[in-house]
C-alpha cells in the first residue's frame, strides 16, 4: 500500500474503530482489540507478536491480552496491507482514484474482504466509474445502518472522491467550484 493510501486510511480507521487496549466483545460478538482487530478471525501470529513486542502469554490467552497503542497500530497496518493485497488480487482497485480505493480498503478492514465482495452491484458500478450508483448500493445495505457515522462518511467519499483528511479545496471543487469555499458545509462532508 502506498503512502497516500496509508495517510488517508490510518487516521480514519483509528477514529472509526477507537483504541481498546484490552480485548472486548464487539456488537457482532467477536473478540476484538486495538483498532478493531478481530482476534476470532485473525489471531495474532507468533511472528507479529515478536515483531510488535506482544508477550507470548497474551497470544496464548487473547482474552487477557493488553496492547500498547503502537502495537495496536502495527496490527492495524498489517491488516490494512492484507486487505489491500487481497483487493489487488481480485482486481477490485484497478482504475480507481486513491480516495475510492481507500473507501474499499476501509470497508474490507471493517467487514472483511469476503463481506465486501458480496457488494456485487457496487463493485460492478465501480468498474464503470458510476460512483453515485456505487454509493447508492452502499446505502442500500445492512452494513450502512450497522456502522453509523463511518458508513455515511464513506458514502460521501465514494460519491465525490474527496473527504479523507477534510480537504476544503477538494470539497469545493467536487461541488463544482461555485460560490465561496466557506459556503459549503464541509464539516458535514468530512
Amino acid at each position: 500500500m502506498d503512502a497516500v493510501l496509508a495517510e488517508m486510511l490510518i487516521p480514519h480507521v483509528k477514529e472509526s474503530e477507537g483504541y481498546y487496549a484490552r480485548a472486548y466483545r464487539c456488537p457482532a460478538g467477536k473478540l476484538t482489540i486495538g483498532y478493531g482487530h478481530n482476534l476470532d478471525a485473525r489471531p495474532i501470529t507468533t511472528e507479529q507478536g515478536v515483531r510488535l513486542g506482544i508477550p507470548l502469554p497474551g497470544l496464548l490467552k487473547p482474552a487477557t491480552l493488553y496492547l500498547e497503542k503502537a502495537q495496536a497500530e502495527g496490527l492495524m497496518l498489517d491488516e490494512l496491507e492484507e486487505v489491500y493485497h487481497a483487493l489487488i488480487e481480485k482486481n477490485v482497485l484497478q482504475g480507481l482514484d486513491a480516495a475510492r480505493k481507500a473507501v474499499l480498503i476501509d470497508m474490507g478492514f471493517n467487514m472483511g474482504v469476503p463481506g465486501l465482495m458480496k457488494f456485487h452491484r457496487m463493485l460492478e458500478a465501480l468498474k464503470e466509474h458510476r460512483y453515485m450508483d456505487a454509493a447508492d448500493e452502499m446505502v442500500d445495505s445492512a452494513w450502512y445502518n450497522q456502522v453509523g457515522r463511518r458508513s455515511k462518511k464513506l458514502v460521501k467519499i465514494m460519491q465525490t472522491g474527496a473527504g479523507y483528511g477534510c480537504d476544503r479545496y477538494a470539497y469545493y471543487l467536487c461541488r463544482g467550484g461555485k460560490g465561496k469555499k466557506r459556503d459549503y458545509d464541509y464539516a458535514a462532508f468530512c
